[in-house]
């Protein structure tokens, strides 16, 4: 098995593309609740954030929002002329109807890509870019994508059903003895 070093891939990235500080985009990351981990997660993105360039706005929300609360915000953000881009963060709290907030993001400030937004989802941006590190051909590559979550699995399997050689697709409790014949696990 090829190790990756993620650190490596992400220097290169950061070196690409520079700095973004002239190009006034900002990202709005919306949030709702008291997690821990997605605060973390949240403040990761805002350093990586930071270390390009590119303006970042956390929008923090009660975990009592509701679902009409949560996308006011949304319209509010999309109607900013400063804002770019929206994420809304999930876990959303119980109650609120994810369908009804990721379709009220417009396409064009959609960052996620979870409402047919104009960029790629950026789980397979950094797929894409983990195979143009290894210098290796997609299409002739077999791929396993394990787990069908919304925001990796499906739209890596459905990129990578258009361009790889094969994709496996393992679900909860399905055996990774399954994998001999496959070059990349993701």
């Amino acid at each position: 098995m090829e190790k990756i070093d993620g650190r490596e891939i992400a220097n290169k990235i950061y070196s690409r593309i520079g700095n973004k500080s002239e190009q006034g985009i900002k990202l709005a990351v919306i949030m709702a609740g008291n997690d821990k981990a997605t605060e973390s997660f949240v403040a990761q993105k805002k350093k990586v954030a930071d270390k390009v360039g590119i303006g970042f706005e956390t929008i923090a929300l009660s975990d009592e929002t509701t679902t009409e609360e949560f996308k006011e915000t949304i319209i509010r953000m999309s109607q900013d002329q400063e804002v770019t881009a929206i994420v809304t963060q999930l876990p959303f709290p119980s109650g609120v109807d994810k369908s009804e907030i990721i379709s009220s993001i417009p396409p064009e400030k959609d960052a996620d890509a979870l409402n047919g937004g104009i960029v790629m989802a950026p789980s397979v941006g950094t797929v894409v870019e983990i195979i143009d590190y290894l210098k290796r051909d997609i299409s002739s590559l077999n791929f396993a994508v394990i787990g069908y979550g919304e925001l990796v699995g499906k739209p890596v399997y459905k990129f990578l059903s258009e361009k790889a050689k094969s994709v496996k697709l393992l679900r909860r409790g399905e055996s990774l003895g399954a994998l001999s014949d496959v070059d990349v696990t993701i």
